[in-house]
């Protein structure tokens, strides 16, 4: 052993002893998992991974980044990671929380479990994947592996994680939790960000339902028990099966796509009764405005002068510009805001509505003027 080898070995001996065990938390032929105190700094979680298996490069990786200074909110701070003779040793600060399992079965399955947390957990997996190049491939994602803390989203235990290889044909390792895991990751094929899409999609059905199986049929019986309507009962259970497709290519290309499209179908149900005053409101202003605008433009056409009064320029800059504004700000002051993810789509709707908007107006305007004749001919 070159003797700067035999330094930090040496180095990583001493910072070992600074923590007392409090408690095992778990054991495998991995590695094991201890919840240790330090005599200064309060509680940790140290995992000890075997060498020899390849794996645990991930936690390297992060911790690199967070030294680097790069906010990861969704991961637990790395606070040492290290290599002795026969183990990488990782140890991260320990987070006060209930994992999902335990806020599932408080809190309840269903459509305000999964609408709370299920776009934190993508943002999470979405940071692995675009954040790292190559890409992390978390590989155990399941609902003891997602600690709630405060209503926070920590996203834990990164043993089995690898970075993405793309010539490679299949993974020389098959790990991970059977439920969750892809068939890829069984050695099918090579395991890459669909592979975590395929993981997520299993765990949105275990929110929404309570179960981990992949079983479209079973859940179409539970989401019929959502009170929802018959069009997004529909729309979940094509979301939930094109997310689980046991061919990658069919689905969903990244996890931030999985989450839009699940907000996406729930939007109606989960917005705020602030929000849903708000559109009220919106919308008889647009009915009254288009109604005075008509009312206003036979009224233009009484004026004995033949010109257009100020007032109808004013009705004409309402109707055709102030609205359309104040609609297409509406994600800006919404009380219940959009997430980033949803934002792109959510305007993009707004823009098709926009194009119906002055196509129906024009329509407004050419009855307004031919009632106008028409009215006219009798004054």
């Amino acid at each position: 052993m070159a003797a700067n080898e035999l330094d930090t070995y040496l180095s990583s001996l001493q910072r070992s002893d600074e923590y007392h065990v409090v408690k095992t938390l778990g054991s495998s032929p991995i590695g094991t998992t201890e919840l240790v105190s330090h005599s200064s700094d309060g509680l940790f979680v140290r995992k000890t991974i075997n060498r020899e298996l390849g794996v645990g490069s991930a936690y390297q990786r992060i911790y690199q980044a967070q030294q680097q200074g790069i906010a990861l909110p969704a991961f637990p701070e790395i606070v040492e990671c290290y290599s002795t003779e026969s183990s990488l040793v990782a140890i991260t600060r320990y987070v006060q929380g209930e994992s999902l399992t335990k806020v599932a079965q408080q809190e309840g399955f269903g459509l305000s479990l999964a609408h709370q947390y299920f776009s934190q957990i993508c943002e999470a997996i979405n940071t692995l994947h675009t954040l790292f190049s190559p890409p992390l491939i978390h590989r155990d994602i399941k609902p003891d592996n997602i600690v709630i803390s405060a209503g926070h989203v920590y996203l834990i235990d990164f043993d089995i994680s690898r970075c993405e290889r793309p010539n490679a044909s299949t993974d020389t390792r098959h790990f991970g939790t059977r439920t969750y895991a892809p068939p890829e990751q069984y050695g099918f094929a090579q395991t890459d960000i669909r592979s975590d899409v395929f993981s997520l999609g299993i765990l949105l059905a275990y929110c929404l339902t309570g179960s981990s199986l992949l079983a479209p049929e079973q859940w179409a019986k539970s989401l019929a028990k959502l009170n929802l309507a018959k069009e997004q009962q529909e729309a979940l259970l094509a979301v939930l099966k094109r997310a689980t497709a046991l061919d990658p290519a069919q689905r969903y290309a990244s996890a931030l796509e999985l989450s839009t499209q699940f907000y996406q179908v729930i939007q109606p149900r989960t917005r705020s009764v602030a929000a849903k005053a708000g559109r009220f409101a919106l919308d008889a202003a647009i009915i009254l405005t288009g109604m005075a605008f008509l009312f206003l433009t036979i009224g233009s056409a009484q004026d004995g002068a033949g010109t257009i009064p100020a007032w109808f320029n004013v009705a004409e800059s309402i109707f055709f510009f102030d609205i359309p504004f104040i609609y297409l700000a509406v994600p800006l002051f919404d009380p219940h805001p959009l997430r980033a993810s949803d934002f792109a789509s959510q305007m993009s709707k707004r823009h098709a509505f926009m194009k119906k908007w002055f196509k129906e107006g024009l329509a407004v305007v050419g009855v307004g003027i031919i009632l106008a004749i028409i009215l006219g001919q009798f004054v």
